[in-house]
């Protein structure tokens, strides 16, 4: 039986904090408006407004259903000075920008809860501002 809310993760670089919140289930709800609402609503939680969002499938092994994290497909023409970026060591090959949002996929495409933990996010994610991104990456 399928649940009336998913359980996703909300990974804030401009918190410096990774955590787990709750959205409406929209297989049940039928109402996948509001669900892609309430994820606006959770990637725009910083100083940046995002109003187009992109999934960015993780590669991992342990991505078993296809976890992906949406992220703000604008991010990187945002103000850079005020935006700030994570980057999920092993599982992505870039830095994302802004808010993410952790979903997992099912077999037919719908979005459902990702298989992957709190804790595994926790030992992979690094966090950067614009100018250590740059050190880095240069």
């Amino acid at each position: 039986m399928q649940k009336p809310t998913l359980q996703v993760i909300v990974i804030d670089p401009f918190k410096k904090e990774i955590r787990y919140d709750i959205v409406q289930n929209p297989k049940i709800t039928k109402n996948y408006l509001s669900f892609n609402d309430e994820i606006y609503e959770l990637m725009s939680g910083g100083p940046i407004e995002v109003d187009i969002m992109e999934a960015a499938y993780l590669q991992t092994e342990d991505a078993q259903n296809r976890d992906c994290i949406m992220v703000d497909e604008h991010g990187l023409f945002n103000d850079i000075a005020e935006q700030q970026f994570f980057v999920v060591d092993g599982a992505y090959p870039q830095p994302l920008a802004g808010i993410g949002v952790v979903l997992g996929t099912d077999k037919a495409g719908d979005s459902s809860e990702t298989c992957l933990t709190l804790e595994w996010f926790k030992e992979r994610i690094k966090f950067y501002n614009f100018q250590q991104l740059k050190q880095i990456y240069g």
